[in-house]
């Protein structure tokens, strides 16, 4: 990583349908340009009996840092609102059985930055903007 490399700032909201389908939205911060992408995800069959809400949160995160690094991203930091989350995916305490295989996925994808911190802040805009996304879906 070069020295003068700045972190771009992804903030990320999400929402997952009942159905195991999830809506992610995250805002890709490079300086003054943003640029906001709707990522799809979903949760395995094996996950969706479990504890879904917080596997929605891997699952999720784990298809914004695929976006991210395909289109090159090198150096991100995350914005989640989750601040229990966001711990849990920065120290890997408290995480249960059930959630050891999402967590390993993710710092398997999280690891392939060169660079990478997780922060808590509002996502609030685009957790709404999800959460309209999945209860429209479940509707139509």
């Amino acid at each position: 990583m070069e020295r003068n490399e700045r972190p771009i700032q992804v903030v990320v909201g999400y929402a997952l349908a009942s159905d195991g389908r999830g809506i992610a939205y995250a805002r890709i911060e490079r300086g003054f340009i943003a640029e906001t992408v709707r990522v799809p995800f979903a949760l395995s069959r094996a996950f969706r009996a479990a504890n879904k809400e917080e596997i929605a949160g891997y699952a999720a995160l784990i298809a914004v840092a695929r976006t991210v690094r395909r289109r090159g991203a090198r150096c991100v930091r995350f914005v989640l609102s989750d601040e229990r989350f966001a711990r849990g995916v920065t120290t890997g305490s408290a995480i249960g059985e059930e959630l050891a295989l999402p967590y390993v996925r993710l710092r398997c994808e999280l690891n392939a930055f060169s660079k990478c911190e997780i922060r808590t802040g509002s996502t609030d805009d685009l957790t709404h903007r999800a959460r309209a996304e999945t209860a429209l879906n479940l509707a139509a």
